[in-house]
């Protein structure tokens, strides 16, 4: 009885509910930009490049087919 209240409340509201998450979506992401703004200096890392070995096969060149007028 006490789940099926639960579920009655949550499916009553569902819209508000979704209307609340969708709000808190929009305000992390304001926030996130606010402080990538403010703090840009702190997002910066500074990374070694690894030469990539893999893309050595894909090194490959179309046959060029000229194009008629």
């Amino acid at each position: 009885e006490t789940l099926l209240n639960v579920i009655k409340s949550v499916t009553r509201n569902g819209r508000s509910i979704v209307l609340t998450a969708v709000l808190a979506l929009i305000l992390v992401y304001l926030f996130s930009i606010v402080g990538y703004i403010f703090f840009k200096d702190d997002f910066m890392l500074a990374v070694d490049r690894i030469p990539n070995k893999t893309l050595g096969m894909f090194k490959f060149r179309l046959p060029l087919i000229p194009l008629q007028a």
